[in-house]
């Protein structure tokens, strides 16, 4: 008997590859009517239900626990789990054992979604589209792909589900950067980073941002810096589309044109030893990627109207994303522009982060959400703040207050749960009450 803990779009996942394996289970959530539930009934997936609470006296009655990526890794069916030495696997576990194709796993905790659909564009433009599909925190989740005809698969994986995961293996791991996320579960910036390294654990080829990110028992395996791969070509890249993008953008394209660089390595197309591609190789994927239309809720600038330029960046669930969007505003409108909305759940973040903001950049801000009072009193130290009740408030007093050439940006720096379902919902919101929906 297995039993699946946590519903969501995963757990509905995992049910679902279960049954079409023929193995029995049981689907355990501790909300009464957690989301998919519906789903989960329409498919008859419902064998067994248990709703309303996590009892840990079922362990006994299992041999496998599935968990979803919103289950602490402290729950108490989890720890009965492992305290009976029950097996202990997430949906990505099973699809890394099972599946037939080259896997390359991306995380980080700004980007990943960028760069795994950046290198979706530059794979299928050059391997095919078939070939390639991305999946995991961007799209379906892994299980959903099993059994396909593809080639290469593109995972952009979590914390949550790193942390769960007891079995990660890859032939190339990416580690796009590290700043304060999830502190709320994961306790502790050092915890954190350790389980972001847990992709490296077992892999042909790591990619990072940043050599202090290479774990210290993985010092021998390779390693390549996709920043300093190609300083040489830095011309060709100015003269290219991409130079009009943000600066860590700039690394995100480098990011994925690493990863096809690694791929020819693990596909025997190049030797390991030669440190990137050619110039001409090079360009021609800068020219793939020269029309990747960026993400909605990244740094989305949206238009300007009577003077005033807006720019929802609602995907900012952290304050480093926050601050790269800050130093990208100031970048391309100048000093002393920004109207910022920010505030939400800071998920235990340290909110002293926010006094990194670049200097002569915040014009005024307008904080939001359950935290605000602790934003606003650090924020106070460095530009002129109010706390308001809503997002259409904001909205409201900075089209009170703007003038001619300044631009009000939504990054919230805080996830958005205590008011809205998600980030998308808060950014869509925010385009709607200024008209650019």
């Amino acid at each position: 008997m297995n039993l699946v803990l946590g519903l969501g779009s995963t757990g509905i996942s995992l049910a679902r590859y279960l049954r079409k394996n023929k193995q029995p289970f049981l689907i355990m959530d501790s909300r009464k009517e957690p989301p998919g539930l519906q789903e989960v009934i329409k498919e008859s997936l419902d064998n067994r239900l248990l709703l309303g609470s996590f009892d840990k006296s079922i362990v006994s009655e299992v041999e496998r626990v599935l968990v979803s990526p919103g289950i602490s890794y402290n729950n108490p069916v989890l720890e009965e789990a492992r305290s009976q030495e029950k097996i202990v696997q997430t949906d990505i576990d099973i699809f890394l054992k099972e599946n037939n194709s080259k896997v390359i796993l991306v995380t980080g905790t700004n980007g990943k979604t960028t760069v795994v659909s950046m290198t979706e564009k530059l794979l299928q433009n050059i391997y095919g589209l078939n070939k390639v599909v991305s999946m995991g925190n961007i799209g379906k989740p892994v299980l959903d792909h099993l059994g396909e005809d593809y080639d290469i698969a593109l995972i952009e994986i979590s914390s949550f589900q790193l942390e769960l995961s007891t079995d990660i293996s890859s032939n190339i791991a990416v580690l796009l950067n590290i700043a304060q996320d999830h502190l709320d579960r994961h306790k502790s910036l050092e915890k954190y980073q350790k389980i972001k390294q847990k992709i490296f654990l077992n892999t042909e080829i790591g990619l990072i941002g940043d050599k202090a990110l290479v774990p210290v028992q993985n010092k021998e395996n390779h390693f390549l810096n996709f920043d300093d791969l190609y300083k040489n070509y830095e011309k060709s890249l100015l003269n290219s589309e991409q130079s009009k993008l943000p600066d860590y953008e700039i690394s995100n394209v480098n990011a994925s044109i690493a990863i096809y660089q690694s791929l020819k390595v693990v596909l025997g197309e190049i030797n390991q030893n030669e440190s990137y591609l050619s110039k001409k190789e090079y360009e021609n994927c800068l020219e793939i990627l020269k029309d990747f239309k960026r993400l909605p809720h990244r740094y989305e600038i949206l238009g300007s109207k009577a003077g005033l330029t807006f720019i929802n960046d609602s995907k900012a669930t952290n304050i480093s994303s926050t601050i790269r969007a800050l130093e990208s505003a100031k970048k391309e409108f100048g000093p002393n522009k920004v109207l910022l909305i920010c505030g939400g759940d800071s998920k235990n973040q340290d909110i002293k982060e926010f006094l990194d903001a670049p200097k002569e950049c915040l014009k005024r801000s307008f904080i939001i959400g359950k935290d605000s009072e602790y934003i606003q009193k650090t924020l106070s130290k460095i530009t002129i703040t109010e706390e308001v009740p809503s997002l259409e408030e904001a909205v409201k007093r900075a089209l009170g207050t703007y003038i001619e050439g300044d631009v009000l940006l939504l990054s919230p720096g805080c996830a958005s749960t205590d008011m809205f379902q998600n980030y998308k919902e808060r950014g869509n919101l925010f385009k709607k009450l200024v008209n650019f929906s």
